[in-house]
C-alpha cells in the first residue's frame, strides 16, 4: 500500500482552513493532512518535517506565502508548492513566481486542488519508488514557471485581457519580442506574409501558440550559462522544429483547434526533460552521453541506466507541477514510447510522436514509428508516406 501523501495547508483565516477540512474530508484515507493557521510555525513544521505538498496562502500577516514557499523550496525541494490568492496581484505574482508550481483562486475549488496534486501525484507512483525525484536530486530544486510567460498567461485571464494586450507585454521584453518575430517569419510556421510585431504574432497565429513560444524561449534563456552550450543549441533547433511539424501532423490528422495548439506547444517542450538534465543534472548526462558512445546505446535506455528514468518522464513530471493540461503531459510522457499509453483514438501524443520521429530522422537518429501504436489508433504507419505529406526530408 502507497504511504500516505503529507499536505500542509498554511492560511491565517481559520474559517478558510476549516472549509478545506470539509471539502478535502473524502481524502482523508489518501491524504494525512495538516492544518496550520500560523505561517510562523509553518516555516519550523516545514524545517523539521517532511511535507508531499504545502498549499498556503499568499496574504498573510508577518510572513507571506512566498516566505512559505520559499522555505519549502529549501527545505523540501521535491514538494509539490501551490499558492491561493483571492487578490488579483501581478506584483504578488510575479514574486511568487519563483516558488510556487501553481496558483489557484481562492475561494479553492476542492476538485481542482484534488485533480491538481492528483496528477502528480499519479506519475510518481507510476515511475515507482520515487526514481523521478532522486534523479533530480542534483538540482537545487524544481523549475518555476517563467516570469513572462505567467503574466501572458495572466493577461489571457484577465476579464479585460486581449491579443492585442498580451501582444504589448510581450513587446515590453526586447530579447523575448526578438526572438518571437525571428521564429514566426521562419519556415517552420509556413506564414503567408512577415510579422513585424508581437501584437501581429499574437492576431495570427493565436494566444495558445504565442505561449508555447514565449515558454520554449525563457526556458531555453533561463538554463545555466555554464551548460553543454553545443547541445543545447541542437536541442533548441530541434525543439522548434519538431513543434512545427507536430503542428502539422496534427492538421493533417484532422485534431481541432485545441488539439492542434497542444500538439504544438508539446511538440516544442517534449525534450524539456533534457534541458533539464543539461543544466541540472550535468554529472548525470554526461555519464548518459558517454553510456551512449561506450555501448552504443539510444538515449532512452542509457538514461533509465544511469538516472532511474527518462527525459520525457522528467519533462511530464515538470509539466504535472507547472498544471499543465493532460494532452500535453501525455505527449510529452510518451513521445518515444506512445503504445505505453491508454490511448486508442488520435490525439496530440499522435502528432508530437511522428514529429519526433520525423524530426529526428533528419539527425540521422535510429528512432523509429511505433507500428502497432499507429495501428491501434487507426493511423498510417509509412514513414516515407508522411515526410511526403509533411514535407519533412
Amino acid at each position: 500500500m502507497a504511504a500516505m501523501k503529507q499536505v500542509l495547508f498554511v492560511d491565517d483565516e481559520t474559517k478558510i482552513l476549516d472549509g478545506l477540512k470539509r471539502l478535502l474530508r473524502p481524502m482523508r484515507d489518501r491524504w494525512e493532512m495538516h492544518f496550520e493557521p500560523c505561517a510562523a510555525r509553518a516555516l519550523e513544521r516545514i524545517a523539521t518535517g517532511h511535507f508531499d505538498v504545502v498549499v498556503s496562502d499568499m496574504r498573510m500577516p508577518a510572513y507571506t506565502g512566498v516566505d512559505v514557499l520559499r522555505h519549502t523550496k529549501e527545505h523540501c525541494p521535491d514538494a509539490v508548492r501551490i499558492g491561493l490568492s483571492g487578490y488579483a496581484d501581478s506584483q504578488l505574482a510575479l514574486e511568487a513566481a519563483q516558488v510556487t508550481h501553481q496558483f489557484l483562486a481562492k475561494p479553492c475549488d476542492a476538485e481542482k486542488l484534488v485533480a491538481s496534486v492528483d496528477s502528480v501525484v499519479r506519475l510518481q507512483e507510476r515511475l515507482g519508488d520515487q526514481r523521478l525525484i532522486s534523479s533530480i536530486g542534483g538540482l537545487t530544486s524544481l523549475p518555476s514557471l517563467p516570469n513572462l510567460y505567467l503574466r501572458v498567461t495572466e493577461e489571457a485571464a484577465s476579464p479585460t485581457g486581449s491579443l492585442e494586450s498580451v501582444g504589448e507585454i510581450i513587446a515590453s521584453d526586447v530579447a523575448m519580442t526578438a526572438k518571437i518575430l525571428q521564429l514566426v517569419n521562419s519556415a517552420y510556421f509556413g506564414l503567408r506574409s512577415d510579422v513585424t510585431s508581437p501584437v501581429q504574432a499574437t492576431r495570427v497565429l493565436g494566444l495558445d501558440a504565442v505561449r508555447a513560444i514565449v515558454i520554449t524561449v525563457e526556458l531555453f534563456s533561463g538554463a545555466r550559462a555554464d551548460a553543454v552550450v553545443p547541445d543545447m543549441q541542437a536541442l533548441w533547433q530541434h525543439s522548434i522544429v519538431a513543434g512545427g511539424v507536430a503542428k502539422q501532423a496534427a492538421r493533417a490528422l484532422g485534431l481541432g483547434r485545441k488539439a492542434i495548439d497542444q500538439a504544438l506547444l508539446a511538440g516544442m517542450l517534449h525534450d524539456v526533460g533534457k534541458l533539464v538534465e543539461i543544466s541540472g543534472i550535468q554529472e548525470g548526462y554526461a555519464r548518459v552521453k558517454a553510456l551512449m558512445g561506450e555501448q552504443g546505446l539510444g538515449v532512452v535506455e542509457a538514461e533509465r541506466q544511469v538516472l532511474g528514468c527518462t527525459h520525457a518522464d522528467i519533462g511530464a513530471y515538470l509539466l504535472t507541477l507547472w498544471g499543465f493540461t493532460s494532452p500535453v503531459v501525455e505527449a510529452v510522457a510518451y513521445h518515444h514510447h506512445p503504445g505505453d499509453s491508454l490511448d486508442t483514438a488520435v490525439t496530440p501524443l499522435t502528432a508530437v510522436h511522428l514529429a519526433e520521429v520525423l524530426t529526428h530522422g533528419m539527425e540521422g537518429s535510429d528512432i523509429a514509428l511505433d507500428v502497432a501504436y499507429l495501428e491501434r489508433v487507426g493511423v498510417c504507419a509509412d514513414e516515407d508516406r508522411w515526410r511526403a505529406e509533411l514535407q519533412v526530408n
